[in-house]
């Protein structure tokens, strides 16, 4: 269950963080580092059995008639990305805060 949240939590806090950004640029920045940070640690919680090989697959039947689902799956190498991204776009939030300008919109940068 916890694959579709980790789907989401990106799509949600682009919301958050875009509402937040007209309330200061701290709190922007914050706001995108605990959304970012709050994926990483779901996605940490699930390098136990990726990384024992096993594949974790989550599925809902969406139109069964038309044979069409929605799915999601993690594997090793998803996992591999995925830590990877999260990490880099970590960085980029922190190295984003400090250099663009006091004038920049940061919720929207983010």
């Amino acid at each position: 269950m916890s694959l579709p949240i980790l789907v989401l939590i990106p799509f949600l806090g682009a919301i958050l963080v875009s509402w937040v950004g007209q309330y200061g640029r701290m709190l922007s920045a914050y706001a995108a580092t605990g959304v970012s940070f709050s994926a990483t640690l779901l996605l940490v919680s699930l390098t136990g059995p990726a990384m024992q090989g096993e594949v974790m697959l989550w599925k809902y039947d969406w139109l069964s008639v038309a044979g069409l689902s929605l799915s999601f799956r993690l594997d090793g190498l998803g996992l591999l990305f995925s830590l990877m991204i999260l990490a880099i776009g970590l960085l980029v939030i922190l190295y984003a805060r400090y250099y663009l300008s006091n004038k920049d919109p940061m919720g929207r940068f983010y």
